[in-house]
Protein backbone atom coordinates (compact mmCIF):
# COMPACT_ATOMS: atom_id res chain seq x y z
CA UNK A 1 0.00 0.00 0.00
CA UNK A 2 1.06 3.71 -0.77
CA UNK A 3 -0.26 6.54 0.81
CA UNK A 4 -0.36 9.86 -1.78
CA UNK A 5 -1.04 13.25 0.28
CA UNK A 6 -2.59 15.30 -2.46
CA UNK A 7 -2.55 19.03 -2.73
CA UNK A 8 -4.51 21.61 -4.57
CA UNK A 9 -2.39 20.65 -7.72
CA UNK A 10 -3.53 17.06 -7.62
CA UNK A 11 -6.64 18.31 -9.11
CA UNK A 12 -6.19 20.76 -11.81
CA UNK A 13 -4.82 20.51 -15.62
CA UNK A 14 -4.02 16.89 -16.51
CA UNK A 15 -3.10 15.81 -12.83
CA UNK A 16 -5.97 13.67 -12.14
CA UNK A 17 -5.27 11.81 -15.25
CA UNK A 18 -1.83 11.18 -14.34
CA UNK A 19 -2.45 10.20 -10.86
CA UNK A 20 -5.35 7.63 -11.50
CA UNK A 21 -3.06 6.48 -14.69
CA UNK A 22 0.01 5.89 -11.66
CA UNK A 23 -2.94 4.41 -9.77
CA UNK A 24 -4.06 1.94 -12.02
CA UNK A 25 0.32 0.60 -13.05
CA UNK A 26 0.60 0.77 -8.90
CA UNK A 27 -2.24 -1.59 -9.05
CA UNK A 28 -1.14 -3.63 -11.82
CA UNK A 29 1.97 -3.91 -9.33
CA UNK A 30 -0.44 -5.14 -6.16
CA UNK A 31 0.37 -1.85 -4.29
CA UNK A 32 -2.98 0.43 -3.49
CA UNK A 33 -3.15 3.83 -3.22
CA UNK A 34 -4.66 5.76 -0.21
CA UNK A 35 -4.92 9.30 -1.19
CA UNK A 36 -5.57 11.69 1.61
CA UNK A 37 -6.36 15.74 1.19
CA UNK A 38 -3.51 17.74 2.28
CA UNK A 39 -6.22 19.76 4.07
CA UNK A 40 -6.61 16.83 6.50
CA UNK A 41 -3.00 15.93 6.96
CA UNK A 42 -2.58 19.64 8.43
CA UNK A 43 -5.99 19.96 9.90
CA UNK A 44 -6.39 15.92 11.80
CA UNK A 45 -3.53 14.14 11.96
CA UNK A 46 -5.26 11.78 13.67
CA UNK A 47 -7.88 11.58 11.62
CA UNK A 48 -5.50 10.75 8.92
CA UNK A 49 -3.45 8.04 10.56
CA UNK A 50 -6.63 6.46 11.77
CA UNK A 51 -7.68 6.19 7.96
CA UNK A 52 -4.16 4.81 6.97
CA UNK A 53 -4.30 2.48 9.82
CA UNK A 54 -7.79 1.03 8.97
CA UNK A 55 -6.76 0.79 5.16
CA UNK A 56 -3.26 -1.52 6.16
CA UNK A 57 -5.34 -3.49 8.36
CA UNK A 58 -8.26 -3.71 6.02
CA UNK A 59 -5.66 -5.05 3.54
CA UNK A 60 -3.90 -7.05 5.58
CA UNK A 61 -6.97 -8.66 6.50
CA UNK A 62 -7.56 -7.47 10.15
CA UNK A 63 -10.76 -5.63 10.06
CA UNK A 64 -10.99 -4.18 13.56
Amino acid sequence: MCVEVDGYSHGVADRPERDAARDRWLASQGIETLRLRAGLVLEDLDAALGMIRTAARTRLGKVD
